[in-house]
């Protein structure tokens, strides 16, 4: 696992360094503000932590279509800030199917393994009663709010830049010696997962974002049966979220739906449909995923109308109008889990935060669009134009260890064009051609970055062999092309290329035998071992190891 490289995974299975790097990010969030002050309205002043409970207390967006990219947005802003912080740090999750008082084989330091207790004053604080430290010296709630010497309290005063007095845990202590009781099993999670369509419209039992939902319901009351209007007054609920957006996120990269990925179809019947939802005060609301994704947007909440800042338009103003079919919102972030890495081979961000994506067009142009701030609206489309008589297929993308952005793409002359930023969140190079092997490249090339910063990509010539190139330094020159030589009968397609948890690459890649054959580097940053094959199922697999 490399610090800051941008992909969320098992919080217990991250360094305790790491774990305190995210400890600390969110209470220094609690000594940042917004601007303004306590008696404004609508109210400034508010800390970025406490931010957080304004925003899930005034939109209410449960029971519906919109729970589950609304939470995306909410996760994702709240892992920017976390970055804004730090920029090394990712948003992890606590994977439900795991005790969080007691997780056999995690990362205890040190490249040991062993127990896990999220719940201690060194992370998330006590499991049962109230959370204590270190959320209590942090100010994150107090005891006595609203006694004199203290702040208000904020169950009095509906001020967010007043604290609660409380955050409650109800989940008592895990007993000595005893075994794991995780909230879920993986059969419950396989069941969420192979529900195939989003929407809740057809017949009972169908849809994934119900399914889900109720999966998300019972691990709230799991570790705090608390009122669910006060749940994000708790730094834990962020790990609960981003552990279901994990599981959003896999059931979108899914290789076998693509459609899951579309802005136009990820949502099914429900795509612009009105849908009557009852929300937390009794009332009910109407959930249309052509809304508005707010407070975001323009900083009201309709159904309350209560405005936000520093997005509602009196104040900062900084509402940038969206629904949820903005690809900001459809895209799923980086996880462990990802079936299909989909995110890092046409969108990434840049050093600065900003999304940016990329994709081929008809006239063989490479186009692309970016965000023009971090969480923004976006840019018009603009052509990188075209190199190697028309690009085809997928381009692979990349961060630089010094963060600029690389990109190789195929060209119809059968060679890899390639073009970099010229500085971090800058403006890009001319296409260069790296040239051909192999008797001209036939698939689409994959890259990602070895774990001392090297950027290494690799393809499928013609020839049916893997041919492979790499930075000779990080943020340096090209190596010559190398093969590491065909089997299966000749590969196919385009290959999987990920990172093991200790820095090793590893790849997959089809062959004509219709089975998968992978390779490893033996060490980080070495040579690669054998082909070996994992062998078919299906009666042969058909399709690349990932979508082209």
């Amino acid at each position: 696992m490399v610090l800051g490289d941008g992909i969320r995974r098992n919080i217990a299975h991250v360094d305790p360094a790491e774990r305190n790097m995210l400890r600390d990010a969110i209470l220094e969030m609690h000594r940042r503000f917004y601007p303004g002050n306590r008696g404004e309205t609508p109210p400034g002043g508010v800390s970025w932590w406490f931010k957080q409970d304004e925003i899930h207390q005034a939109t209410h967006v449960h029971g519906g279509p919109e729970f589950l990219p609304w939470h995306r947005e909410l996760t994702n802003r709240f892992e920017e800030l976390l970055r804004q912080i730090n920029p090394q740090l990712s948003l992890h999750y606590w994977d439900f199917k795991e005790d969080p008082r007691n997780i056999p084989n995690g990362n205890i330091g040190g490249g040991m393994t062993g127990t896990v207790n999220l719940f201690d004053a060194n992370f998330m604080g006590s499991s049962s009663s109230s959370a204590g430290e270190p959320w209590l010296t942090g100010g994150f709630y107090d005891p006595q709010a609203g006694n004199p010497g203290h702040p208000p309290n904020r169950d009095f005063t509906d001020n967010p830049v007043d604290p609660p007095p409380d955050i409650p845990r109800t989940r008592a202590p895990a007993a000595p010696g005893a075994p794991p009781a995780p909230y879920a099993t993986t059969a419950q999670e396989n069941t969420v997962l192979a529900k195939l369509v989003f929407d809740a419209q057809g017949a009972p039992g169908t849809s994934f974002r119900e399914a889900l939902e109720q999966l998300h319901n019972g691990a709230h009351g799991y570790y705090a049966n608390v009122s669910p209007h006060n749940a994000f007054r708790d730094p834990f609920v962020f790990l609960l979220h981003s552990n279901v957006d994990r599981i959003y996120a896999q059931w979108q990269t899914d290789p076998t739906h693509p459609e899951r990925l579309d802005p136009n179809t990820v949502y099914g019947a429900e795509s612009s449909l009105d849908v009557p939802v009852p929300d937390l005060l009794g009332n009910t609301q109407i959930q249309n995923l052509t809304h508005l994704v707010e407070p975001w947007s323009t900083g009201i909440q309709i159904t309350e109308n209560r405005p936000i800042r520093p997005w509602e338009p009196t104040h900062e103003n900084q509402g940038s109008p969206h629904n949820y079919h903005h690809i900001s919102v459809v895209a799923p972030p980086r996880y462990d889990t990802n079936t299909y890495e989909w995110y890092g081979r046409t969108m990434t961000q840049n050093a600065d935060g900003r999304l940016e994506v990329f994709v081929v067009g008809n006239d063989g142009a490479l186009w692309h669009s970016w965000q023009t701030a971090p969480n923004n609206g976006w840019a018009a489309w603009f052509s990188q134009g075209a190199a190697g008589g028309g690009l085809v297929g997928t381009p692979a993308l990349a961060q630089n260890a010094d963060g600029r952005l690389e990109l190789y793409a195929r060209g119809s002359d059968g060679a890899l064009w390639h073009i970099w930023q010229t500085a971090p969140n800058n403006g890009w190079a001319a296409w260069f051609s790296q040239g051909a092997a192999g008797g001209g490249f036939a698939g689409s090339p994959v890259m990602a970055p070895s774990a001392d910063g090297r950027l290494e990509v690799f393809v499928v010539g013609n020839d049916g062999a893997l041919w492979h190139s790499w930075q000779t330094a990080p943020n340096n020159g090209w190596a010559a092309w190398f093969s590491h030589g065909t089997t299966g009968g000749g590969l196919v397609g385009t290959p999987a290329l990920a990172r093991n948890a200790d820095g090793r690459l590893e790849l997959y890649a089809r062959g004509s035998d219709g089975a998968l054959w992978h390779i490893w580097q033996t060490a980080p940053n070495n040579g690669w071992a054998a082909w070996f094959s994992q062998g078919a199922a299906g009666g042969g697999f058909a399709s690349s190891a990932v979508g082209d």
